[in-house]
């Protein structure tokens, strides 16, 4: 349900305020042809601790909290990502998921180990 007073970010229009009639919905064949279907998958298996869809300066923060460092990579396109790598690794992550991927399992032991001393 909608609201006169409902403030909208346009950031968060996930699908870039393209209507399910601007798209053959025929394209849905596997072939990854289908620009809503890519759109709809990619926010269902996006990284979620705690349920909060978190900013990467909150998750860097976080992770330099816990020894890493935040290294700026190029890709093949020329796109700048950032990755985290922890001080005395001697391999740097060349996945561009690799902060969130970091991020989850960080998470997940801080939370078990605090869980751990409240038995």
């Amino acid at each position: 349900m909608k609201f006169n007073n409902d403030i909208e970010d346009p950031e968060d229009d996930f699908s870039g305020s393209l209507m399910i009639e601007d798209f053959d919905l025929d394209d849905l064949d596997g072939t990854g042809g289908c620009e809503v279907f890519d759109a709809v998958m990619s926010a269902i298996f996006i990284s979620r601790p705690l349920g909060i869809l978190w900013d990467d300066d909150l998750i860097e923060k976080f992770l330099k909290n816990k020894g890493y460092d935040i290294i700026e990579r190029v890709d093949e396109a020329g796109e700048t990502y950032r990755v985290p790598v922890k001080s005395d690794s001697k391999i740097i992550p060349d996945q561009k998921n690799s902060l969130r991927k970091v991020f989850d399992r960080e998470v997940q032991k801080t939370l078990l180990k605090w869980l751990s001393k409240i038995e």
